[in-house]
């Protein structure tokens, strides 16, 4: 069922200040699509305009080039005479990007072997913590932001910079939302053990053991 973006409990008051020309459009798409991919705007959420130009203190211009670049990625819906909503995402959506992801993030992990030395052990290692510790006790934002500082990590030694960066616009392209319902503390804390798994991977510089502990960690997030 859809919901309404100005029922939210977030959502901005009446008295809220006026849009400023000053809002870049820049920063209005990032707002959006982390309201989207948080689950701040949940997926079949109808997006009325007025709402979220006091939302995002932008102007109409700006927040109308924010929901196109939205509509292009495939996280926001423009219907003809009914306006925005957020996606929805149906299983085989979630499939086909899910593996998508597995696979270009594997090959630029692998790929990143040779590269791999102390610090950056050190810094998985730190990341991999933080997300354990965000999976018992933090929000969901939290435990968003320190898998991505896991990840971004993680593919930051790959020699294929195109790869790293196909594998985070494929990551962003598919809503934490969507798995929201099915993340129980148990499902958390396998992925968690996951993280400690490929940093041991990395150390022993095994190749096979990594791909599919990244494959299967990635399947296992979206599954």
């Amino acid at each position: 069922m859809k919901t309404d973006a100005a029922t939210s409990p977030d959502h901005t008051p009446d008295h809220a200040p006026a849009p400023s020309a000053d809002a870049m459009p820049e920063t209005v798409v990032e707002r959006l699509r982390r309201d989207i991919f948080y689950g701040r705007l949940e997926p079949g959420t109808r997006l009325k305009q007025i709402v979220l130009e006091r939302r995002y203190g932008c102007t109409r211009i700006a927040l109308r080039q924010a929901l196109d670049a939205m509509t292009r990625q495939g996280l926001v819906v423009h219907e003809p005479m009914r306006g925005y909503s957020v996606a929805t995402f149906d299983r085989a959506t979630v499939k086909n990007l899910t593996e998508a992801r597995a696979v270009v993030e594997a090959e630029s992990v692998v790929g990143a072997l040779p590269h791999v030395d102390a610090d950056l052990i050190d810094q998985l290692t730190g990341h991999a913590e933080r997300f354990r510790e965000a999976c018992e006790t933090g929000t969901t934002e939290q435990i968003g932001e320190a898998n991505m500082s896991f990840h971004r990590t993680l593919m930051s030694a790959a020699p294929n910079p195109v790869l790293a960066e196909l594998a985070f616009e494929l990551r962003q392209r598919l809503p934490i939302a969507v798995s929201r319902s099915i993340n129980t503390p148990e499902r958390m804390s396998v992925l968690a053990d996951q993280h400690f798994q490929m940093i041991e991977a990395l150390k022993a510089r095994d190749a096979a053991t990594l791909r599919k502990l990244v494959w299967d960690h990635i399947a296992y997030a979206g599954d």
